[in-house]
C-alpha cells in the first residue's frame, strides 16, 4: 500500500489538516487581461491563460473553485503550494507539462512519503517537504531550449533544482513566467528552500545554507538577458519593471550572504579556503568585510576535561566522571577504554546540551550501560525525551532523571555573571546532577547556561563549570551548542 502525505497527516495531525493539505481557498478571483490574448487569473497562485485557436493553455493552473477548460496546463516546478492550482484543470483533462529535471516529483511522490516516515529523522539534506500530496501523471516534460505550443522553455533553477521558466512572446510583447524566481518588486518568498548540498565543496546540505541562492541569481540574469517586458511570477504581484525588480533583488541577496558569511561560525571549524569558495558562489567578486576571529585563549584543555569528537568527559580525582552530551559510538567506546584502563572509575552522569541527533542518539544506551543518569535544561529535556515532536532528532527517546530550571543569576565568588542570561547556579543541588562519588569530591560546581539560537534549535543549554583543584577558579564552557 503506497503511503502519501494525507496518511501521514491524518496520522500526525488528524484529517482537518489532510483536507487542507494542497491549500485550496475559494472565492472570486480577479482577472487582468494583459494582452489581447493572454489574462492571469489572480490569486493565491497567478494563472495564466493563453488563448490559443481553439484551445486554451494554463501556466500554474487557474485558482478559481470552478477552473477553465485548458487543453495543457504548465509547471514550472513541483512545489506543492503552487502545482495544486493546476490540479483541477488535469482533472478535468488538460496534459500536464512539467520539468524533466522534477519528473520523480510529480509522478514518484508515493516513494518519497513512504521514505519520509523515517527519513525525516537524522535528516541532513534539508530539502523542503512540500512535495505533492498525491502523485500526477505527466503528458510531457520539458528541458531549457524545448518550444511547447510556441512558448520557450529555459532552465530557471534556484528556488527548486530543476525549475523552468516559460517566455512567451506575442502582440509585441515579451512575457515570461518565471515561477518562484522573484517575487514582486524585488524579492523571494524565502530563504529556506534554497538549502542545499555544495557536492564541488564537500558539504551537505545541512551547512550548505541556502546554497542555491547563486543559482537563483545566474538564473535571474538569464531572464533579464532576455528583456521580457513583465514578469509573471507564480504568486504575488505582477512585475512590471522586470530589470528595476530583478537587479534590485541580486542586489539584495549579495547584501545579505555579505553579511551572512562575514559571520559564519563556518569559517572557524572549515577555514579560510572553504568559506570563501562558497562566498563566491553567490558574490563572485563583491568584498567581505570578515569579522577578526575569536581570540583562543586556552589553547589546551585542562587534563581533568576530555575531548570525545564532539562530546567532553569531565573527571574528577576520585574517578567520578560526567558526560557532557553523547552522539556516535566512538564517545561510548572511549569512556568504556577509560574505564577499562582505570582512568575513571564511573559514569555518574549524561548531560544533552541540545536535542541535536549528533549530540543525543547513544545517550539513552549509554546511561543504561554505565548505570548513570541523564540530565538537561527542563526545556531541552522535553523535545529529547519526544523525538518525534520535530525532525533532526534521535529516534530512541532519552529519560531524563533530572530537568534543571534556569534561574537569573547573582553572580559568583567575585564575578559578575550579569551578562550571561538566565544562569542557574546547580551547586546547591549538585546531588541532582552527580552521584555521592562526584559530590563527596567536591571539585566540581555547575551552572547551565541556556542560548535561545532560534535558528539553530528552539532552545540549547551549554554546562560551565568550575573546577577547585587548582589555585583560585578555573571556569570552562564544557559544550557549546555552536
Amino acid at each position: 500500500m503506497s503511503f502519501l502525505r494525507r496518511d501521514f497527516l491524518r496520522i500526525t495531525l488528524g484529517t482537518v489538516a489532510a483536507a487542507f493539505s494542497e491549500n485550496r481557498l475559494g472565492g472570486a478571483s480577479a482577472i487582468e487581461q494583459i494582452t489581447p490574448s493572454i489574462a492571469v487569473v489572480h490569486g493565491p497562485v497567478n494563472g495564466v491563460l493563453i488563448a490559443r485557436p481553439g484551445a486554451t493553455l494554463a501556466v500554474y493552473g487557474d485558482p478559481r473553485d470552478v477552473p477553465a477548460v485548458a487543453k495543457m496546463v504548465l509547471f514550472t516546478h513541483h512545489r506543492r503550494d503552487v502545482v495544486w492550482a493546476g490540479r483541477g484543470m488535469v482533472r478535468q483533462g488538460a496534459m500536464a507539462v512539467a520539468p524533466e529535471a522534477e519528473k520523480d516529483l510529480f509522478t514518484g511522490v508515493a516513494g518519497f512519503w513512504n521514505q519520509y516516515q523515517t527519513a525525516r529523522f537524522h535528516d541532513y539534506a534539508n530539502q523542503s517537504s512540500r512535495i505533492l500530496a498525491e502523485p500526477m501523471a505527466l503528458g510531457r516534460t520539458v528541458r531549457g531550449g524545448d518550444t511547447v505550443e510556441g512558448l520557450q522553455v529555459m532552465d530557471t533553477p534556484g528556488y527548486t533544482r530543476g525549475a523552468v521558466s516559460y517566455l512567451i512572446e506575442t502582440e509585441g510583447r515579451r512575457i515570461a513566467c518565471t515561477g518562484d524566481l522573484i517575487y514582486g518588486g524585488g524579492r523571494i518568498l524565502d530563504l529556506f528552500s534554497l538549502q542545499d548540498a555544495l557536492p564541488e565543496l564537500k558539504e551537505n546540505g545541512y551547512h550548505g545554507y541556502a546554497a542555491r541562492a547563486a543559482d537563483v541569481v545566474a538564473s535571474l540574469r538569464k531572464i533579464v538577458a532576455w528583456q521580457p517586458d513583465m514578469l509573471i511570477p507564480a504568486r504575488g504581484p505582477l512585475i512590471p519593471k522586470p530589470a528595476e525588480a530583478i537587479d534590485t533583488l541580486i542586489r539584495r541577496i549579495e547584501s545579505v550572504f555579505a553579511s551572512h558569511f562575514a559571520i559564519d561560525a563556518m569559517r572557524w571549524t572549515r577555514g579560510d579556503d572553504k568559506i570563501h569558495a562558497m562566498a563566491a558562489r553567490v558574490l563572485a567578486n563583491r568584498p567581505v568585510e570578515w569579522m577578526p576571529m575569536a581570540e583562543r585563549i586556552i589553547t589546551q584543555l585542562p587534563d581533568w576535561i576530555i575531548a570525545i569528537t564532539n562530546s567532553r568527559l569531565l573527571v574528577s580525582r576520585t574517578g567520578a566522571s560526567f558526560l557532557v552530551d553523547c552522539g556516535n559510538q566512538q564517545v561510548v567506546e572511549e569512556v568504556r577504554r577509560l574505564k577499562l584502563d582505570g582512568r575513571i572509575k564511573q559514569l555518574d552522569g549524561i548531560y544533552i546540551t541540545h536535542y541535536h541527533d549528533d549530540h543525543t542518539d547513544l545517550a539513552q544506551a549509554t546511561a543504561d550501560e554505565f548505570h548513570a543518569r541523564s540530565i538537561s535544561a527542563a526545556r531541552c529535556a522535553t523535545f529529547s525525551s519526544t523525538p518525534r515532536l520535530i525532525g533532526c532528532l534521535a529516534s530512541p527517546p532519552t529519560r531524563f532523571a533530572a530537568g534543571i530550571p534556569c534561574r537569573m543569576p547573582r553572580g559568583r565568588n567575585g564575578m559578575n555573571l550579569s551578562s550571561l542570561t538566565h544562569i542557574f547556579p546547580v551547586r546547591p543541588s549538585i546531588t541532582a546532577v552527580c552521584s555521592s562519588g562526584m559530590t563527596a569530591a567536591r571539585r566540581f560546581s555547575f551552572w547551565v547556561i541556556p542560548l535561545p539560537l532560534r535558528e539553530w534549535t528552539i532552545i540549547a543549554c551549554s554546562i560551565g563549570t568550575s573546577c577547585l583543584r587548582e589555585r583560585g577558579i578555573s571556569i570552562a564552557c564544557a559544550k557549546s551548542a555552536i
